[in-house]
């Protein structure tokens, strides 16, 4: 987080009306050969129940030491920038787990930034990064890499060898990044990305969906192996802190913020919120902030847990494995069936199919997700099976 220093982004809000346009004119042609169009649905079966929303929780861990003073110090308790335990305990309540980011750098590389204000392998940010893991939290690296393959792999491997956890994503310090960035994560073996999106003045969707996507390599025009997750809730944003004369206080926060979630919720799409671990404690003054931006987090989880039905909270590695997965069934639709085939080596038990149109509502064991006019069914399926699926079972 960079308050006051960016430039202003403008964006509006809503969901891409060429990705409805293009829905709208599939299920016409599917119609008129008298047939039912069947998709992928966006998210999984847990339980026996079928998902219609899902939201991530992520702390980008920019500061771990209020001041000088702290570093260098085993105890931590009375250092207000040492919020780990406080995030787990708040989390709890929600019925939600989440994911850390920390500065891992190489010390074979050279990166942009020197010198950064903490690294992972301080002895009391190892025991906190060890216990959220321990305790089912995701740790991964608040990457700094982002010039070159070489930097950024030299980044995911030391955190892996200093953590002894294999990290599954990241996002970049000051959401940083180059036109082959994502290759290069890629190449590093991470299986998502949440770098971009943009810290302007106002909630908005830089790349206009609230679903992941792979993002195209700028060479070949091809997607990359990776997930890109731009669909963030950011406090910086929300409390308006980016821009100057723009800062808004708790009400309006949760306002700015809600109007994103609404538009993630009529979209069944993702919400990745992405509050500081810093920010139990009071902002500085330069700031300019309300004393804490936990009160407006907690405004904005039960505006979502009220709101979104049928919502469940993957980390964000989770969601990367099950898109991953999900990704690799073919569905076709014949007349009075539909047929789905896992290609990949991994079982797929948690896919759900969407049934577009008014006849899907008719089909036995079809749930209506409101508002979307599709219904959906569980497809689970094993590794390399396929099977068909009787419309008028």
């Amino acid at each position: 987080m960079h308050c006051g220093r960016r430039s202003k982004i403008n964006g509006a809000l809503g969901r891409s009306s060429a990705i409805t346009r293009t829905s709208s004119l599939r299920r016409h042609c599917y119609e008129r050969l008298g047939l039912v169009m069947a998709t992928r649905w966006f998210h999984p079966a847990i339980d026996g129940e079928i998902k219609f929303n899902g939201m991530l929780l992520t702390h980008d861990v920019d500061s771990v030491y209020a001041d000088r003073a702290f570093r260098g110090r085993q105890d931590q308790s009375d250092n207000p920038h040492f919020n780990f335990a406080r995030w787990r305990e708040l989390e709890s309540r929600f019925g939600i787990k989440s994911a850390f980011y920390f500065f891992s750098p190489a010390p074979t590389q050279q990166y942009w930034l020197p010198t950064p204000g903490y690294l992972v392998t301080e002895e009391p940010v190892m025991q906190a990064a060890q216990k959220l893991a321990e305790k089912g939290w995701e740790i991964a690296p608040h990457e700094l890499g982002h010039r070159t393959a070489d930097e950024v792999a030299a980044e995911v491997a030391y955190f892996e060898q200093v953590t002894g956890h294999k990290p599954l994503g990241t996002r970049n310090h000051y959401l940083t990044n180059w036109p082959d960035s994502l290759k290069y994560k890629a190449a590093a073996g991470l299986l998502y990305d949440s770098t971009w999106y943009a810290e302007q003045t106002d909630t908005a969707f830089l790349c206009g969906t609230v679903l992941p996507y792979a993002p195209l390599d700028t060479a070949t025009g091809r997607p990359l192996d990776i997930w890109e997750f731009g669909f963030v809730i950011e406090d910086g944003i929300v409390t308006g802190c980016y821009g100057a004369g723009t800062e808004r206080g708790t009400k309006e926060a949760i306002a700015d913020g809600t109007r994103g979630l609404d538009i993630i919720i009529a979209g069944s799409g993702y919400a990745c919120f992405n509050w500081h671990q810093r920010t139990f404690a009071r902002q500085t003054e330069l700031q300019q902030a309300p004393d804490t931006w936990v009160s407006i987090l907690e405004g904005l989880l039960e505006y979502y847990q009220a709101h979104a039905p049928r919502w469940w909270n993957p980390l964000p590695g989770e969601l990367a494995r099950f898109w991953s997965r999900r990704q690799a069934v073919e569905v076709e639709s014949r007349a009075g069936e539909i047929v789905v085939r896992n290609t990949a080596d991994d079982d797929c038990t948690d896919l759900v199919l969407a049934l577009h149109g008014e006849a899907a509502r008719a089909i036995p064991g079809a749930e209506n997700v409101p508002g979307r006019g599709v219904s959906c069914i569980a497809a689970g399926l094993a590794a390399d099976e396929e099977k068909t699926i009787r419309l008028d079972r």
